[in-house]
């Protein structure tokens, strides 16, 4: 018994130290296309379409509008942390705000404001701040064009 077990220890090998190399902050994450997130946005106007809507008055929501939404969805979750993208679209009331959330969401990825992300494999998207978000939005000139194009 004994040599078996001294057999079998020969056989495997293990590096207890392997975590001490590992950095907690590299999380590279998945690949996120364009395609993931038009299938998510698909799931989830099929699950609008189940639940009861009340429409008490219908105002107009416009991609810049949502734009500025995002950005304070990230002033409210604080420095560095993700803002989860299936929790935000199930917020909106209308289909009309969820497509243009949609708009804002691609436009900002176009922008370089923020990028997608995804820890796991079907897991929750996540919006993460780009190192460019400050400086995207310091001056109103990418905001402005985006209204002129949504006209």
């Amino acid at each position: 018994m004994l040599q078996q077990k001294r057999m079998i220890e020969e056989n495997v090998w293990s590096n207890p130290q392997v975590k001490s190399f590992l950095s907690e902050d590299d999380d590279p994450g998945l690949a996120i296309t364009l395609f993931d997130l038009v299938k998510a946005f698909g799931e989830l106007l099929d699950r609008a379409k189940n639940r009861p809507v009340y429409e008490v008055e219908s105002s107009d929501v416009t991609v810049a509008d949502m734009i500025h939404y995002l950005k304070d969805q990230f002033t409210g979750a604080g420095e560095e942390q993700p803002v989860f993208i299936l929790r935000i679209f199930e917020q909106q009331r209308t289909r009309r705000a969820m497509i243009a959330l949609f708009l804002a969401v691609l436009e900002m990825v176009r922008m370089q404001a923020v990028r997608v992300a995804q820890k796991d494999l079907f897991g929750e998207i996540a919006l993460v701040k780009h190192s460019n978000f400050e400086a995207v939005f310091a001056s109103g000139e990418p905001i402005a064009a985006i209204e002129k194009d949504y006209i």
